[in-house]
């Protein structure tokens, strides 16, 4: 089966160059491909917001790794 996923992004609402329109139209597509295959959606600036948040707690991440201040401690579940 095959599915399809598109993220619209419309001018001049979402942007006046083609690099924004299409930056907010994957912003829209893979708010769909999260949720959930087969469908269409329409940006929005709340997509714009989450997708900024999301990108940075995951710099933040990536630094943190970087200068040896991220640990990770594990511990195991035994039943």
């Amino acid at each position: 089966f095959v599915s399809t996923s598109v993220g619209v992004s419309l001018y001049p609402d979402h942007g006046r160059s083609f690099e924004t329109l299409r930056q907010n139209a994957d912003i829209a597509m893979y708010r769909i491909k999260n949720n959930g295959k087969g469908s269409a959606s329409f940006f929005d600036a709340g997509m714009e917001r989450e997708a900024l948040a999301r990108m940075k707690i995951e710099q933040s991440l990536r630094m943190a790794i970087l200068e040896k201040r991220f640990c990770c401690a594990f511990q195991s579940k035994v039943d």
